[in-house]
């Protein structure tokens, strides 16, 4: 079953990069502060970057580095080699002297800013060396002037923590530059006073334009003379009412410059769309609302004539708990219409993805992302998606913590709900047993574990959590009609332990987790072991584990026919502080012995993946899970190491994150995804 780092493997292509075929993921991860722009070469939008949401396990938001095309029906991901560093709140236009996009700056490794310059061109990024550039910057905003051949740049801002300061102190910068293709150089120094603008190039009436906030918070809107070397402010009947991380582009079908989104001074947030005709802003009418959202990145479709959105920040109490968003929405007669249909399962974690070795297909279920659950039902077998109806009355359809085995002896899968209700599956109809018929059941719970024990012959939940705050120590037997609770000598409680039956000791265990003795105890992560044998537990003396981990996943490696164990979130010490981070080891238990698995390639760390052995190709895959942003990715091992598989039906995955270097402390309670 899946319940469910350091660094993000770029898969390297043959040439600088190579379009994976038919796609391998149908839309990025959630993230606002992204770029894209539109191709005309390609026909494609390209996306850049941006930030995920703040993830409490590890005390961090990611920049990204990753790179999409929006084909005009889907999102494409690419992985060209080298690639830029992961980056949010930087600048990219696109260049048609050169036919290229540029790329200029942003925030990095969640504290870091940058001035680097990139070119994007035939699905390859080349760094490009500036004799000069301007300083390190994210929110500069820049627009490509095709007359002049220049593309402008202006402001932006850094954010730090002064010496002996508690709070961060944000410096904005309100200078001006322009690049040639090969410099940058300054033009404008101190004027106007703007933060958080937002740039375009009217091609209707040849002029850049710039709409940003003032230190008041009024939107202000002015013009570039780049003969002059200065910006005239321009000031309509109407302007749009908030522009803090709004966005901007230039319709070429109505020769219109469309703006939409912002953050109000006050905190609110404007969901009103404008267009300008070149002599006033009019709100289009219906409300073009699109959602109380903003950071969000837009672009206009040259080919199919509509405007893009993407991601961007929904509201939220606390600034750490504010959640990016992962929607796709294009302009549509005065309205946003989501976009972008699937038919392979959507980015997810804490979903069950079991091996089913009598139907030789793989079953996934149910899991969740930042916005949804979800209770949907597929098969997967040797790179094929394919979509399974829940529509009689018996049928799982509302298990938001599932948890599942497979019944070996019985052929049936076994999964089990929050709820402990339980649904067996047997490759063609479901049977459910409603905990409300238990005389004796498992307390609600999630995060548990379940594994099936071929010697009892009877599928083991054991531990689990009860969304408050206590953990479970218990171990609960399902026999295929009715649960029993086995109490003796019972492992310490926790959750997200990898429970597995090995095959060489022919017995049930336990290893890592999270939980606590008592609900007045500490969190603890674990790396111990326990086995099983069906009258109670016993602690094993084993020699050196893989380490304190918790939500990582197990399988049989079918090449040695022992457990092996992929990702999680791990627990490490560094100078003498516990810290974590989102794993991409494997390791493999032979039973007496905890051994690495080296392989020359490997999928992004992730934890609460699905891990398991594909029956039709007899070869262990992964496939999605979570590390800061949600994965839907499918990878499979073989003897030259992980490859990410390109879609038989269309299959996607999310973007992956880069956790930056450094350690950090843990929370005291941490978010299980």
């Amino acid at each position: 079953m899946s319940f469910g780092s350091s660094g993000r493997f770029l898969l390297a292509c043959a040439v600088a990069c190579v379009l994976i075929p038919s796609s391998v993921l149908a839309f990025p991860a959630a993230r606002t502060d992204s770029r894209m722009v539109f191709d005309p070469s390609s026909g494609h939008i390209v996306l850049f970057g941006g930030s995920t949401q703040f993830d409490q396990g590890t005390n961090h938001a990611y920049d990204l580095d990753d790179t999409w095309e929006w084909t005009g029906a889907r999102w494409v991901e690419l992985y060209p080699s080298p690639a830029p560093p992961g980056r949010s709140g930087h600048a990219m236009i696109y260049d048609t002297a050169r036919n290229q996009v540029l790329m200029f700056g942003g925030r990095t490794g969640g504290s870091s800013y940058l001035n680097d310059t990139w070119v994007y061109k035939a699905g390859a990024w080349t760094k490009v060396p500036t004799p000069s550039a301007p300083s390190p910057r994210r929110y500069a905003a820049a627009a490509y002037d095709p007359l002049r051949d220049r593309t402008v740049l202006y402001g932006g801002s850094t954010t730090a923590i002064p010496p002996n300061a508690f709070l961060a102190v944000t410096t904005n910068v309100y200078d001006t530059w322009e690049f040639d293709g090969t410099t940058w150089t300054q033009r404008a120094v101190t004027a106007p006073i703007l933060v958080e603008p937002t740039l375009a190039y009217d091609a209707t009436r040849h002029e850049v334009l710039m709409v940003g906030t003032d230190l008041k918070f009024n939107t202000k809107m002015y013009r570039w003379d780049g003969a002059a070397g200065s910006w005239a402010e321009i000031t309509p009947t109407t302007l749009p009412k908030c522009a803090l991380f709004s966005s901007m582009t230039y319709e070429t079908d109505s020769g219109k410059v469309l703006f939409t989104g912002g953050l109000c001074g006050t905190g609110a947030i404007n969901e009103d769309t404008y267009e300008w005709d070149g002599s006033n802003w009019t709100l289009l009418v219906p409300l073009a609302t699109q959602g109380l959202v903003y950071g969000q990145a837009l672009a206009y479709d040259e080919v199919r004539q509509q405007a893009l959105m993407f991601g961007g920040t929904l509201p939220a109490t606390t600034i750490q708990a504010t959640p990016a968003r992962s929607t796709t929405l294009v302009f549509v007669s005065n309205a946003w219409i989501p976009t972008g249909v699937s038919t392979t399962p959507t980015p997810r974690s804490r979903f069950v993805f079991q091996s089913d070795p009598v139907h030789q297909v793989i079953w996934m279920y149910g899991g969740l992302n930042e916005s949804d659950s979800f209770f949907d039902f597929w098969s997967y077998a040797n790179g094929r998606w394919t979509p399974l109806p829940l529509s009689q009355p018996t049928d799982p359809t509302g298990c938001t913590s599932p948890a599942a085995t497979f019944d070996t002896d019985r052929g049936k899968l076994v999964m089990v709900c929050e709820t402990s209700d339980v649904f067996e599956f047997d490759g063609t109809v479901w049977k459910e047993f409603a905990a409300s018929s238990f005389k004796t059941k498992p307390p609600v719970h999630s995060f548990s574990s379940v594994a099936y024990d071929p010697n009892l012959k009877k599928t083991v939940m054991f531990g689990g959590f009860d969304g408050t705050n206590t953990y479970f120590d218990q171990t609960w037997v399902w026999d295929g009609a009715a649960w029993s609770e086995v109490k003796n000598n019972r492992p310490t409680s926790r959750m997200l332990t990898s429970l597995f039956y090995d095959p060489v000791q022919k017995k049930l265990m336990i290893y890592g987790g999270i939980g606590r003795l008592t609900t007045l105890d500490r969190i603890t992560r674990y790396n111990d072991m326990w086995s099983f044998d069906g009258s109670g537990w016993t602690k094993l003396t084993a020699p050196a584990t893989a380490g304190e981990r918790y939500g990582a996943d197990t399988a049989i490696n079918p090449a040695t026919g022992h457990v092996t164990v992929y990702g999680g979130i791990r627990v490490d010490t560094v100078n003498l502080l516990d810290v974590q981070t989102y794993a991409s080891d494997q390791w493999e238990w032979d039973g007496t012995t905890w051994t690495q698995v080296n392989t020359p390639t490997q999928p992004p760390a992730r934890e609460n993946t699905g891990y398991e052995i594909d029956p039709s190709t007899n070869r262990l895959v992964i496939f999605a899970g979570y590390a800061g942003s949600y994965f839907s990715d499918v990878w499979q091992l073989d003897p030259t190491g992980w490859h990410v598989l390109p879609e038989s039906a269309a299959r996607r995955r999310i973007a992956t994150s880069v956790p930056p270097s450094g350690a950090t402390v843990l929370p005291e309670i941490p978010t299980a995804r």
